[in-house]
Parts: C-alpha cells; structure tokens; sequence
C-alpha cells in the first residue's frame, strides 16, 4: 500500500485538476492524511469550518481520487482538532485489540527448532571436497589439466571431482 504522504500528494494532485487553485490552497493546504486502513481515508482538517467545507464540498472529489489512485471505493473521514483527541483515544483502543488466532503459542506449530549441531574441527586426514584457489598465481596442475579438456569431458571431470572421497582424484594428480 501507499504512504500517507504519497496518498495525499496524489489527492492534491487530483483536486488541483478540478478545483480553483484558491479553493485547494484555503482548505487543503495544511490539511493532511491521518490514516488509510481498511478503506476508510482518514483526513485532518485544521478546523471546525474546514472540515464542514471538505465534508460538503469536496468529499466527491477525494473519492474519486481515491478510486482513481487505488481502484477501490473509499469511505471519507474528515476530523478537525477539536475531534483529534477522541480519534486518538479511538485509535489506541482499536490498537490494543489483536487476533488471538495469531498468538506465538498458536502461530509456531510443533516442536521447537533444534540449534544446529556443532561438528569438531576436522582431522588432519580428511580431505576437502571444494576447489578452492591457490595461494600462488597459477592454479594447481590438475586444474590446468581440467581446464584444457574438452568441455564435455571437463564436464565429466568435474563430477567425478564432486562425489569422490579424495582431492584431488588419482586421475588428475602429479607425480
């Protein structure tokens, strides 16, 4: 969903286009969005006059903004600062409510994850499986060797290389 901000800029935008530059700037100028939940776009008006004013003339407005931003129909609430302080505690009533469907208990379903188990360091015998780049500036001979195969063939190769137990495999070792 949109912003707030993003929300109102475009109705501004829309009303601009359908009403006098006079009408938008008096009573939408430090109007501004409260909250868009649910499709109910809530607006704050600076007073009592200005919400009459939006509220009467141009709450068609806003709605068709609105559809036209959102493709939806959107119910218009219009609250001025006498009324701020009835919004908010509404507000805060209707955020202490949440779903008991969505509680952790009810939300993680079985048995807790198990942390990862740790393996010891591995033992001087064991060979790695990833081909990893040399420290000098040539690579190792055997990756030279797979490197100047046909691709085919090196295709090959490297999934032998993949799946053997040592590293790397006797075929391409050097003496």
């Amino acid at each position: 969903m949109y912003s707030n901000a993003f929300i109102w800029a475009k109705v501004i935008a829309y009303l601009d286009e359908r009403l006098t530059p006079g009408i938008v700037s008096t009573y939408f100028d430090q109007s501004y969005v409260l909250d868009c939940t649910d499709r109910v776009l809530t607006v704050y008006a600076p007073s009592e006059f200005c919400k009459d004013f939006i509220e009467r003339r141009c709450l068609g407005y806003i709605q068709d903004a609105m559809q036209e931003l959102t493709a939806q129909d959107y119910e218009i609430r219009v609250v001025c600062e006498e009324e701020m302080d009835e919004y908010n505690s509404r507000r805060e009533k209707g955020a202490n409510k949440f779903n008991p469907q969505f509680t952790f208990e009810s939300f993680v379903v079985g048995p807790p994850t198990a942390l990862p188990t740790t393996r010891p360091w591995p033992s001087p015998t064991s060979q790695p499986r990833l081909i990893t780049r040399s420290l000098s500036t040539a690579p190792p001979v055997w990756a030279r060797r797979i490197c100047s195969m046909p691709s085919p063939t090196r295709f090959r190769k490297i999934c032998r290389i993949s799946t053997s137990s040592t590293f790397p495999p006797s075929s391409l070792r050097t003496s």
